[in-house]
């Protein structure tokens, strides 16, 4: 019944996470799923679903966090190169800034900290909590 189907769909699940790990871990393919599983905010939606939180999701929160190494792994995704130090630095802080462009344009009475706060203020997770 309502168990047998709930397996069965923790199983699908399970599957596809697998194969979005598939898809990242190949370089031809990583070019293109990359930017489409950061834009759909994957991971941060698998984290909040309580089929994750739940106790039958500890392979599919294992198979989640993989998504996520895959996902920053320090390679780039044209040339199939390995990131220098410097690369790696520089695309977080690209990413920072674009967060901080976003507080300022949707949060702008909120969050007015944050988006006139330096780079390096905010740039850990310690600093923002």
């Amino acid at each position: 019944g309502a168990q047998r189907e709930a397996q069965e769909h923790l199983l699908y699940l399970e599957r596809f996470v697998e194969l979005i790990i598939d898809l990242l871990s190949q370089l031809p393919t990583r070019r293109f799923v990359r930017p489409v599983i950061e834009d759909q905010y994957f991971v941060a939606r698998c984290v909040s679903s309580a089929t994750v939180r739940g106790e039958q999701g500890a392979l599919l929160r294992k198979l989640v966090d993989m998504v996520q190494f895959f996902l920053h792994f320090e390679i780039a995704d044209q040339s199939g190169l390995a990131l220098s130090e410097s690369d790696v630095v520089d695309r977080h802080y690209k990413r920072l800034y674009h967060l901080q462009r976003m507080a300022h344009k949707y949060f702008r009475t909120k969050l007015t900290k944050f988006y006139l706060a330096n780079i390096g203020s905010v740039s850990s997770r310690d600093q923002l909590v």
